[in-house]
This record gives C-alpha cells, structure tokens and sequence, in this order.
C-alpha cells in the first residue's frame, strides 16, 4: 500500500499543528514546516512518536525541520 504523505506548513502551534496532528491520526505521513526551528523539531517528535508516522525533512532527508 503506497503512503499518504501529507505538507502542513506554521504546523509548529496553532491551526497548523491542529491540521498536522488530524492528518497523522489518519495515518498521513506529514512534511512539517514553520519558522521556528526547535519548536517543529519537537512537535515533529512528538507526531511521530505518537502516531507512529513517518515525518519528512522537506531538504529531502528524513526527521522535522
């Protein structure tokens, strides 16, 4: 089965991580982005670790930026 993946931009707070936490409880993997840096590193954590989703690094590598 091919993966949904899914790109939720300001998914550090707000609409945006509210848009990104809806989209991994349906088994979305996520690209995350925002201008804060550390706040989507964890939130990226976070998703992962309690969705069990794959969170991509828009540059092309894996993890949350």
């Amino acid at each position: 089965m091919e993966k949904k993946w899914a790109l939720v931009t300001g998914a550090s707070s707000g609409i945006g991580l509210a848009y990104a936490e809806e989209l991994a409880s349906r088994g979305y993997q996520l690209v995350i982005v925002s201008n804060e840096e550390q706040a989507i590193r964890e939130k990226g954590e976070f998703l992962s670790e309690k969705y069990g989703i794959e969170v991509g690094d828009p540059r092309g590598g894996q993890g949350a930026i």
